[in-house]
């Protein structure tokens, strides 16, 4: 279920598991950026991409409240050291819009199809030990 947040863009509704699987993804990516930043600065990878397969808008409100929380792409986007893209198949205006327009590399991957072939995938598949897959 989608509702207007306060910032007037779409956010997902969500339940306490919502937070608690986000607080999993946070905590694994940061582990990925600490463990692979020495590789990208030692040029053993030339990026590390955030791929996120279901986005959502980036902000989540509680179902039982009207409390929001950043969701998944606002997480990523907040991890230090930082990835240098974010790939995402939902539309992420709304968290581009959410970033401040700070974070130039984020770009929506359209569709799976379109993920899953052509030019986005290769880009991806070029770094196949780099990635951070996670779904939820």
């Amino acid at each position: 279920m989608i509702r207007r947040a306060q910032d007037g863009l779409r956010a997902r509704v969500g339940g306490p598991w919502t937070r608690a699987k986000l607080d999993y993804i946070e905590r694994y990516a940061s582990a990925f950026m600490r463990a692979m930043n020495p590789k990208r600065q030692a040029g053993i990878w030339s990026e590390l991409v955030y791929v996120d397969l279901l986005a959502g808008p980036g902000r989540g409100i509680d179902r039982d409240g009207n409390a929001e929380f950043d969701g998944s792409p606002l997480r990523a986007l907040k991890i230090v050291p930082s990835f240098d893209r974010l790939s995402s198949v939902i539309s992420i205006s709304a968290t581009w819009m959410r970033s401040g327009g700070e974070f130039p590399s984020i770009e929506s991957i359209e569709s799976l199809c379109v993920w899953a072939t052509a030019t986005k995938w290769s880009r991806i598949a070029r770094w196949p030990t780099n990635t951070a897959l996670t779904e939820h």
